[in-house]
């Protein structure tokens, strides 16, 4: 009865730090509740038989049920509960084979193979400081194997980020290789055959490895498959920023060949006293803000800042930029239209949420020095900006399927010519700096 309590806590621990962050269903707390009370009185009234077989069909029994649990506690599909819940039955083992491992090296002889396959390894009846010490060395075994485990692996299961396993069979074979590990384990513990510490410690990292291993393989198909995503996600984007740019370039050239018209039917009605100068001279200047085409000497780039200047004016936003256009010759027009809209659309962005208006600045500098091209956006925030273990930003927004892809597509664009991309946030000032190598065909004229 004792090691299968401890079986059940184990494996509930462990689940829960895989599926917490999964979608709930209604009640979830009562049910997790329930499910803690149904495998307790099971392992309470399940005999306890020193029998390998036996001993593994309890334990995968108890699971079963767990697994079942876990499907009507989460709004999730079905092979996204056996994938987590797999995964949480090696880092149990994991952890199992680890504390076995300390238990074999500070005893120099046989672990007490506690929580599996074994009765137990506490005297209920007599605590003592040994006991206790015992007790420490299980829950610092466990604790380490688990904060580790979900470190590394846990993070990537979210339901926020896309978490979805695709290949159901590769899930089966990695579940069927931790049955083969654990009834391996559980035929060698059972024998009568005498085990040399040398041979216990081989076998127990040779365990640990094994379900390091395991679960090394199930997370990788789950951060490849969101790379995947990632990419198609970010590609279509920046497919999309091509059409923009097209789309962009027609109408802020019709936008000023009306205005250019425009202009001239002014003066003509002016000229024919119809309307006084001081209001042709108003209507001059509100045409002129939507006239006023910006010049860096790159396409791309004189649609994207005039387009942005506009929405900058539109929100009281002031948009300082020095520009050498001429010197991005060599980068795609699409790209440059997509890297430097998001790079301001984020600045707008952000200094929209700055209550005082003096601090709504955005600076922009395209220079080119020593066969390099350097890009720096520069703007004030608001509130607090943490940087990933890539160095880009996490979104701020509820919704992080959708957001967080432009700074991504950004990055794409900058690898794609070899480029660097940093970012440094101090005292209250976004800083992006990118750095993209001129290719020497390119570096005429170049300081």
């Amino acid at each position: 009865m004792f090691s299968n309590l401890m079986f059940v806590i184990e494996i509930l621990v462990a689940e829960f730090l895989l599926t917490f962050r999964l979608k709930h269903r209604k009640n979830y707390l009562i049910r997790f509740a329930l499910t803690v009370l149904v495998l307790t009185a099971a392992a309470i009234f399940i005999p306890t038989i020193d029998n390998a077989w036996y001993t593994c069909l309890v334990y995968l029994l108890l699971f079963g049920v767990s697994v079942v649990a876990l499907k009507l506690m989460n709004n999730e599909p079905w092979i996204n509960v056996l994938f987590c819940a797999i995964a949480a039955y090696t880092m149990q083992h994991f952890a199992y084979q680890f504390t076995n491992l300390l238990f074999t090296l500070i005893l120099w002889g046989e672990s007490p193979l506690f929580g599996m396959y074994h009765l137990g390894f506490v005297n209920v009846s007599k605590f003592n400081l040994e006991t206790f010490f015992w007790i420490a060395v299980y829950l610092f075994g466990y604790f380490s194997i688990y904060t580790i485990s979900w470190y590394l692996f846990g993070q990537y299961v979210n339901k926020n980020e896309d978490f979805k396993v695709k290949n159901q069979a590769l899930v089966v074979l990695v579940g069927g290789c931790l049955v083969l590990n654990i009834v391996l384990n559980a035929l060698i513990v059972f024998s009568n055959e005498p085990q040399t510490v040398i041979s216990s410690i081989v076998r127990h990292i040779s365990g640990a490895f094994n379900c390091l291993l395991l679960l090394q393989w199930q997370f990788e198909l789950v951060r490849s498959k969101r790379l995947e995503n990632e990419l198609d996600f970010t590609k279509r984007l920046l497919k999309q920023a091509k059409e923009q740019y097209n789309f962009s370039k027609e109408n802020i050239d019709l936008i000023n060949l009306k205005c250019h018209d425009m202009k001239h039917q002014i003066r003509e009605i002016g000229s024919s006293k119809r309307l006084d100068a001081e209001t042709i001279k108003d209507l001059e200047n509100s045409i002129n803000v939507y006239d006023s085409m910006v010049k860096t000497g790159n396409e791309a780039l004189d649609i994207l800042l005039t387009e942005k200047g506009l929405k900058c004016i539109h929100y009281n936003v002031i948009l300082n930029s020095i520009a050498d256009g001429k010197s991005l010759s060599f980068i795609k027009n699409s790209d440059v239209y997509s890297l430097f809209g998001n790079a301001l659309d984020n600045a707008i962005e952000a200094v929209l949420k700055i209550k005082d208006e003096e601090k709504r600045v955005i600076g922009l500098k395209v220079y080119s020095v020593g066969g390099l091209i350097t890009i720096n956006v520069k703007n004030f925030y608001h509130g607090r900006i943490s940087l990933n273990a890539e160095g880009l930003p996490d979104t701020t927004k509820k919704d992080k399927d959708y957001h967080g892809y432009g700074i991504k597509s950004i990055r794409m664009i900058v690898e794609k010519y070899d480029g660097n991309l940093s970012i440094i946030t101090k005292d209250g000032v976004f800083n992006l700096n990118i750095l993209i190598p001129v290719p020497k065909n390119n570096r005429t004229g170049i300081i």
